[in-house]
């Protein structure tokens, strides 16, 4: 009677080795790396939309009075 091989949601096999450990790092490298960028580009959107809000008030502070 053959084994079957365990899979994680059908996708992919639980025969670990060391490439499977390497693939599996660089994949959550990846992974942070794209949370990084995507933490880069909403910080660098509210310093945008700050500035913008810093010029307005230099422009018309009546509003705020």
């Amino acid at each position: 009677m053959e084994e079957k091989k365990k899979t994680v949601f059908g996708l992919m096999e639980l025969t670990w080795d060391f490439s499977d450990i390497l693939n599996l790092r660089l994949c959550c490298f990846l992974i942070w790396l794209r949370v990084v960028q995507a933490c880069v580009e909403w910080l660098s959107f509210l310093c945008m939309v700050l500035q913008k809000v810093l010029e307005d008030m230099e422009i018309s502070p009546q509003i705020f009075i």
